[in-house]
This record gives C-alpha cells, structure tokens and sequence, in this order.
C-alpha cells in the first residue's frame, strides 16, 4: 500500500477564462452545519464557518492520509473544474493493471473519531466518469467490520466472492453527479463508527480491474442539514436519477413501480434502483411510495 501525497492527489490549479468555469453538482454549504471533511478543496471549505467543521479529517500527509493499494491506480493530474467549480481540485485516478483496484482514507494516531455520526447525518459525495466501471464506497468501522457497501453502477459487483448489488447511478458522461446518503440509510446496511480513535479507512473505494478505468471522486464528508430531524429525509431531497441503464431514487430505501403512460405495469423492483435496458425507449411513470413522477428514457 502506497501513500499519495496532497501534491499528487490535489493537482495545481488551472487558470479559466469567462464562463467555462462552472460547478455541475454544486453544493450550498450554508444548508449544512456540523461537517465532518474527509475529502474537500481549501476554497469550498472556506465556505463553512468554522464552528460549523465539527472534525476536519482531510489528508494532510501528517495524521490523515489518502493511501492507494500497491499498483492498483495510477494518480491523474486533475483537469477541468471540480463539482464545486474550483480548478483542478479533485481526486483523478486510473486503474492500474493488476486485476484489481482500492483507495482509502486513513491515517495514524490519534486517529479519527466518527462516534458522533447519527441517523441526523447525510454522507455526501461527487462522481463524474467517462467509462463504466462500477464504483463501490464503502463507508464504516473496518475495524469491527461494521461497514455500508454503496455500488454505484448498473450490474452487481463481485468483491472477492461478496456480491455487491447497485444502490444507485450515475451517467458516464464526464459531468459532477452529487449524491447525499441519509445515514439512516447506511446503519440499516450496517455501517457503524464504534471507535473513537480510528486508524482504518473511514472511506474506501473499489474500481474492479478493468486496466484505463477512471474514476474521479470529490467533495467527500458527513454533515447535517439545517433544521432536520433525526431519521427525517425532507421530500425535496428524494430525487429521482435517470441514468443510460437504470433510474434510481436518492434518500430514499423504497421499491420502484414503471407505469407506461396507459396506466400498465410495465417493470417492479423493490430496490430503489431499477434497470431500464430491457423497457423502450419513451416516457413511463414512476411511482415510489408518495413519489410520482413522469420521466424519459431515452
């Protein structure tokens, strides 16, 4: 295992000129409050007040760092901006050529402590790709093996004989795709944070073994929404996520009813993702619990 600097994973900023510079997930800090920063650029940060970081547990090569497994990715120079709209400012790695791939976030002494993580907690992350590997997250205490095992992909993913089946997708099409987890969510997968001063991966990830594979990942912590109560998921955070081969619910653990516009059943899951590649092309409605939506797959 290898340990990769802030000057590796973090490349130097670029210089952008007029309006190319854009956030594509862009996220509104003061909606949150009592972050815990794992992953987050020195200009977005600047945005929280300092009373609202509860812990910030970011690599500084000292006490916390972003490791690589031995030869399993090879660190980008991050191009373009990050889901923020910064320059430059996000984690860019391709897979390597030894079957298989993982990173993680870890460190040393005194370690981290997530005690403080309970149901009122959102775990937020940005993905953007061009290739269609899937991307596992894998979020908990390793050391009692209390983790949540999220697979953001169409197909389940074979973790060394553990199935992980899809939890939800993104499009590969090279843009920032935000997601916000309810930690409800993950303790009923099992994730949990028992020890106060942890050393393991907080934060892992897994990219198969698919050699030139990227994956590009940014703005990675926990936090509370502002006036939310605990195991509450305010409707304006379900979103509904169409993707090339699936159409998935965020912030939401229900199943997925596909209506075509006649009213007919056409595709049931009681996950809250659902593979669109065997229905046609059209408009269908979605129903999910009080969701109703009418949406294209195209």
């Amino acid at each position: 295992m290898k340990k990769v600097t802030l000057t590796l994973a973090v490349a130097a900023l670029l210089t952008f000129i007029g309006s190319n510079l854009y956030a594509q997930a862009e996220f509104n800090f003061a909606n949150g409050k009592n972050y815990y920063l794992i992953y987050l650029d020195d200009e977005s940060s600047a945005q929280i007040t300092p009373a609202n970081i509860k812990k910030d547990y970011r690599p500084d090569d000292v006490t916390h760092f972003l490791y690589i497994w031995d030869n399993t990715y090879v660190s980008n120079e991050a191009v373009g901006p990050n889901s923020n709209g910064i320059p430059g400012a996000f984690i860019d790695f391709t897979v390597g050529s030894v079957g298989w791939s993982g990173f993680g976030f870890a460190g040393v002494a005194p370690g981290k402590d997530m005690t403080g993580l309970d149901d009122s907690y959102y775990f937020h992350i940005a993905f953007k790709s061009q290739t269609s590997q899937n991307q596992i997250v894998i979020i908990g205490d390793g050391d009692v093996k209390t983790n949540a095992e999220l697979n953001f992909g169409n197909t389940p993913f074979n973790d060394n004989g553990t199935i992980i089946d899809p939890y939800a997708n993104f499009t590969r099409d090279g843009e920032w795709h935000a997601f916000d987890i309810p930690i409800s969510t993950l303790s009923k997968m099992g994730c949990k944070f028992a020890n106060t001063a942890y050393t393991g991966n907080v934060v892992s990830f897994l990219s198969g073994g698919t050699t030139g594979s990227n994956i590009c990942i940014d703005a990675i912590f926990f936090y509370q929404k502002k006036n939310t109560a605990i195991g509450d998921t305010p409707a304006e955070d379900i979103k509904v996520l169409v993707g090339e081969k699936s159409v998935s619910i965020l912030g939401s653990n229900a199943g997925i009813d596909l209506f075509d516009l006649s009213g007919k059943l056409v595709k049931s899951s009681n996950k809250s993702i659902i593979g669109t590649e065997d229905i046609n092309k059209g408009v269908y409605i979605l129903k999910s619990e009080n969701i109703v939506k009418k949406i294209a797959i195209k």
